[in-house]
């Protein structure tokens, strides 16, 4: 009998050690998740200030077309009512990098979507993915900035142009990017145009293509011949999720904004339709 009440005691200790254990993993999850949290929003209150920043002290000036213009030759099937005849028309912008390098010397340019917030500066660094949790300013920060590959060229256009950004949930960065595309901006054809301004050239970009994949098709940038050039074209304009009436040909050259994610990716692709190169 007395064997039995001491068996029963012992199982009752190990029962209630069990459920207090699981209180303190639940607390502790909950207190790591509430840190992360924080930690999240404080970073996005930071960017938001960088960016607060950056448009109160660096102007976007639009300029005025002049002989240096280049505008890239479309398919000869275009109509003459196509939108692109209107995107040509629109002026490029200019944007004093020495301002921008005063904040961040690894600037090299500053790019902006037709109706959209999504405006800000583009970095390079040295350090493979450094911009993937610093933020403009060069301080720790989870939600990075938009930068280019450390190998990428600078003073003369890829085939495949990249610029990276973290996936941000709220209005800044890739955030930005997020919320157009579900919204009305989608509607508003007049939107669909990219801006890009660098020391080396200045230039205007129709966008072709958007969609989400968890793929890294969208990344090539080595091609053998204009054939798999166009079968990238095809490819990027079969996946877009929303119909841009717009064609790619094996001669354009093409710009991709991307987030860098290990699961699904916002993805837009825009074609080059205007340039002038800095003197």
């Amino acid at each position: 009998m007395t064997t039995e009440r001491v068996k029963t005691k012992y199982k009752v200790k190990w029962k209630n050690l069990f459920y207090v254990s699981l209180i303190f993993i639940l607390l502790g999850v909950l207190i790591f998740g509430g840190i992360m949290v924080t930690k999240y929003f404080i970073d996005y209150r930071d960017v938001g200030k960088i960016v607060e920043k950056i448009h109160g002290e660096v102007e976007v000036k639009n300029t005025v077309d002049n002989d240096q213009i280049k505008t890239f030759k479309q398919s000869p099937k275009l109509s003459k009512f196509d939108i692109y005849w209107d995107y040509v028309k629109l002026g490029l912008i200019d944007v004093d990098m020495a301002d921008l390098k005063k904040m961040n010397s690894d600037t090299i340019g500053y790019m902006e979507i037709k109706g959209s917030d999504f405006s800000y500066p583009i970095v390079k660094s040295d350090i493979d993915g450094y911009y993937k949790n610093h933020s403009f300013l060069k301080k720790e920060n989870q939600l990075g900035w938009l930068y280019v590959d450390k190998e990428a060229s600078l003073e003369e256009l890829e085939v495949n142009n990249i610029v990276f950004g973290n996936k941000v949930y709220g209005k800044h960065l890739m955030g930005a990017v997020e919320s157009m595309v579900n919204s009305d901006w989608r509607d508003d054809k007049n939107n669909f145009v990219i801006r890009y301004s660098t020391n080396y050239y200045s230039t205007l970009w129709q966008i072709v293509s958007v969609y989400h994949t968890k793929e890294s098709a969208h990344l090539r940038k080595d091609f053998e011949n204009e054939e798999e050039v166009q079968k990238f074209a095809d490819d990027i304009i079969s996946k877009s999720e929303i119909r841009f009436k717009a064609s790619a040909l094996a001669s354009d050259k093409f710009l991709t904004i991307t987030t860098n994610g290990d699961n699904s990716n916002t993805v837009i692709h825009a074609k080059l339709i205007k340039l002038r190169e800095e003197q």
